[in-house]
């Protein structure tokens, strides 16, 4: 899964929660470009429907969106 940064910069937190309210992975960025993708590893995690959270760390601003796992 790709995670597109437009007009970011920064350390950024990537979470994915499942429908349980469960983080189930949690990744680190450092976001430097005025648009840059950042691939998140999926790992075993099965299909479903799930929570992106993502963080900035120096800014406390967070972003929420409900994504489909294929």
């Amino acid at each position: 899964m790709n995670v597109e940064f437009s007009q970011s910069q920064g350390n950024y937190i990537i979470s994915l929660y499942n429908q349980a309210g469960q983080e189930v992975l949690t990744q680190r960025a450092l976001v430097n470009n005025s648009v840059q993708y950042v691939n998140v590893e999926r790992k075993s995690l099965p299909s479903g429907s799930y929570i992106l959270r993502v963080r900035n760390t120096e800014t406390g601003e967070v972003f929420n969106e409900k994504v489909l796992l294929q």
